[in-house]
């Protein structure tokens, strides 16, 4: 895995070798793939960036919605350092930095050449000067950061992306300070019906591939059918897809509060409001947690 990088605009939290040992680094620094993405630009004059998030998506309108509700509702104003982790081109940074009193952002991926090349254009192109926003190298699970030293935390479409989303929620919640937020904005939680329907389909698979019932359907069906991954199965592997090269997990919203509530925070699910137009859902819930202190 290659990425070229200008070595002094970025804060290391990994070395090479640490971040190659992410098993999802070289799908997140495959520049040529990411070349082909939509929003993907090439200068500050492109705005298909902000316009994916705006126009094509509702994940900017699901971000400012969580914010918004945490003000009116909880009183809390996003100010002082933000951390966004998994932040990839910073443009929630750069959007909370617009719309927020929030002064600097601590922004932490394992994507070098986005935080390197793209995050500087998506950030001009919010206004923003880059020396608001300090892009770090680094894990979000594992943070370099003192207790308590951040005011608030937000990721979008990370939560799910995160090897162990407990440890996730336990560090942010370590890193943040007494009553500060952390958004975790672009989720799908998945249903227990949705996992019930899984194991259904797992258990009727396992029947089919016994010896009787196995030729009986492949009698029928004219062909061998293949034996399931695992027979009878109900761990956390089996009942929630993953991505090994993403990184995607699927979790039940009341897995979500368990973790979040296990490590100290006040926790409040909130439903996005569905876009009235034709852009794409990338956000259903935000997950919402406040440290009280």
């Amino acid at each position: 895995m290659e990425v070229e990088s200008s070595e002094e605009s970025l804060t290391y939290w990994l070395t090479a070798e640490e971040l190659e040992a992410i098993p999802t680094a070289e799908y997140w620094n495959d520049q040529e793939r990411e070349k082909q993405k939509e929003w993907a630009i090439e200068s500050e004059s492109d705005l298909k960036a902000i316009h994916y998030v705006r126009h094509q998506t509702n994940l900017e309108d699901s971000l400012l919605e969580a914010v918004n509700w945490v003000r009116d509702e909880l009183g809390i104003s996003l100010k002082g350092t933000g951390l966004d982790l998994a932040a990839g081109t910073c443009w929630a940074s750069g959007l909370l930095l617009s719309r927020t009193p929030l002064g600097k952002a601590l922004a932490v991926d394992i994507s070098v050449h986005r935080l390197d090349i793209i995050a500087p254009m998506v950030l001009h192109q919010y206004g923003i000067e880059e020396k608001r926003v300090e892009r770090i190298v680094g894990s979000f699970s594992t943070l370099k950061l003192p207790d308590e030293s951040v005011d608030h935390v937000y990721m979008v479409q990370a939560y799910h992306h995160a090897d162990s989303p407990a440890a996730l929620i336990r560090e942010a919640a370590r890193v943040l300070k007494p009553g500060g937020v952390i958004i975790a904005s672009g989720e799908h939680p998945i249903t227990e019906e949705d996992i019930f329907r899984k194991r259904n389909r797992n258990w009727v698979k396992s029947i089919a591939t016994l010896p009787v019932a196995s030729s009986i359907a492949s009698a029928m069906l004219g062909r061998k059918l293949s034996p399931p991954r695992k027979r009878f199965a109900t761990a956390w592997d089996d009942l929630r897809s993953t991505d090994p090269l993403k990184g995607d997990r699927e979790y039940t919203l009341e897995e979500a509060e368990h973790i979040f509530t296990s490590a100290g925070l006040t926790f409040h699910p909130q439903t996005v409001a569905a876009p009235d137009d034709d852009r794409m859902v990338k956000s259903e819930v935000n997950l919402i947690g406040v440290k009280n202190g």
